[in-house]
């Protein structure tokens, strides 16, 4: 099976059609690992303070890389894919490795955010869940790791991820 295979059970091909792919030596594929079931949620990240997308590829010592599916690229001002949905990357640790992360511009402090990147991000997960049906649910990092995380920001209207038919991830109570 080759790296942009479809993974068995899966929906969709590796590569959402209308977003700018990295090329396959910045997104490193020999170095990630393949999703063992497709991935069922979206997490929103905010990114980092670069202006080259290429600088949300952090390689991590144990093999994992790319830190997220999706990266908002000043330089091509738009998100750009930078991970196959066949592919994990990680954005939030094991528990949620099996979900899409998707990193907007940063730093989280940076809201209200623009309304072009809420329309780019809008564009983005329409895409996701036409291409990936199984995926029913959208976060924040901020939720997942309330201690420590605030992104994507306090200020991130939640009602732009309306009318996808998913549903916010909080944790059980």
């Amino acid at each position: 099976m080759s790296d942009d295979a479809v993974l068995p059970g899966a929906i969709g091909e590796p590569w959402l059609p209308g977003v700018i792919k990295m090329p396959d030596d910045e997104y490193r594929a020999g170095r990630l690992r393949k999703f063992t079931r497709p991935p069922k949620g979206i997490v929103l990240h905010s990114g980092s303070k670069h202006d080259n997308v290429a600088e949300y590829a952090e390689s991590e010592p144990d093999g994992r890389a790319i830190s997220y599916h999706f990266a908002w690229s000043r330089t091509h001002d738009t998100l750009v894919q930078m991970v196959p949905l066949t592919h994990r990357a990680w954005h939030c640790g094991s528990a949620w490795n099996h979900w899409i992360g998707i990193a907007l511009s940063g730093p989280y402090e940076q809201d209200p955010r623009t309304e072009y990147e809420l329309t780019e991000l809008q564009r983005v997960v329409g895409l996701l869940v036409t291409t990936q049906p199984q995926i029913k649910w959208w976060t924040r990092h901020s939720i997942l790791a309330p201690d420590r995380r605030k992104d994507p920001g306090p200020g991130f209207p939640d009602g732009c991820m309306e009318g996808f038919g998913l549903e916010l991830w909080t944790p059980p109570v």
